[in-house]
């Protein structure tokens, strides 16, 4: 396969689409079980709260509700990057063919080669 061309005219290496396309659905299953995860944890502090706002602790339950919101965040996050994921999936044919990475793509690499090592989805890519 010849190689891909930056925007500068670099050569830049040939990727596997096969290999690409098997670590793409792999990590589609893994950020719905990271969501899922995170999803059940919310619902347990959720209940937690509503139990020490009927004790009185209206103090420590604000502290939870600043942590329910911080993985709400983070669940935004996966839901994002799950729609990548799905985006480079379906246009991995037109990736494969383009001599330099398509303009439609773009931000969708970039957004999941940013997000990937800040996050627990051991698919993304590597650094």
């Amino acid at each position: 396969p010849r190689a891909w061309r930056s925007k500068r005219g670099e050569s830049m290496p040939r990727f596997d689409v096969n290999q690409l396309k098997t670590q793409l659905k792999l990590a589609l299953g893994r950020i719905k079980l990271q969501q899922n995860k995170k999803r059940n944890n919310v619902l347990a502090q959720k209940r937690m709260i509503a139990e020490m706002l009927s004790k009185g602790n209206d103090e420590s339950a604000r502290i939870k509700v600043e942590s329910i919101i911080r993985e709400d965040f983070i669940i935004e996050a996966y839901d994002i990057l799950h729609l990548f994921c799905e985006v480079l999936l379906t246009r991995i044919n037109v990736i494969a063919a383009e001599p330099c990475l398509p303009d439609e793509v773009r931000e969708a690499v970039y957004t999941i080669v940013y997000a990937a090592p800040r996050t627990e989805i051991p698919e993304g890519p590597e650094q």
